[in-house]
């Protein structure tokens, strides 16, 4: 399955601790091999065409920051 950047609701994003040299390495990662692992989502009840991250909402937020205009 595959959906897009606006179809994702960011929960708790701002409640996330910022470990600057971890997102580094990550956003290297990403951008040298691509993402290896997929997310796992669920559907919202009330939207669902839009989907809640409940793994890897790291991988979310670092695709965010190399292709911010998403």
């Amino acid at each position: 399955m595959q959906i897009e950047f606006h179809q994702i609701e960011r929960r708790g994003e701002h409640l996330r601790v910022q470990q600057p040299q971890q997102q580094k390495r990550l956003l290297a990662s990403l951008a040298g091999c691509g993402q290896q692992t997929p997310i796992v989502v669920v559907p919202l009840e009330s939207e669902p065409d839009r989907y809640v991250v409940i793994e890897r909402t790291v991988v979310i937020l670092h695709w965010r920051r190399r292709f911010p205009a998403v």
